[in-house]
């Protein structure tokens, strides 16, 4: 029965924050108030609700971008020389197949 209920509730929700998101969007088209038009707009102040809604916009999550302290170092290896030289190859013989065909 959990699982019924968690198979129902979790895409309701799913649907309701996708609304919300668009609404929000919506939101960003209209006029701003008279009060707020005479404020100068701050340059690079990122819209807090677009930065909670930014993940709702599919259903896919995205990869985790791991601290640089993390991330796997790259080094360059040297690369492996062969332990033993090709053999020369044998010389033909009368019995043999013909070496140009």
């Amino acid at each position: 029965m959990r699982r019924l209920i968690l198979a129902v509730v979790l895409p309701l929700l799913m649907l309701l924050a996708q609304h919300g998101a668009v609404l929000h969007e919506l939101a960003h088209l209209q006029p701003p108030p008279a009060a707020a038009r005479n404020q100068p707009l701050p340059a690079d102040a990122p819209c807090l609700k677009c930065l909670a809604f930014a993940q709702i916009g599919s259903g896919v999550g995205t990869d985790p971008v791991p601290p640089p302290l993390l991330e796997p170092a790259h080094e360059r290896v040297a690369t492996p020389q062969p332990a033993v030289l090709a053999a020369a190859p044998p010389t033909a013989r009368s019995r043999g197949p013909p070496t140009v065909l």
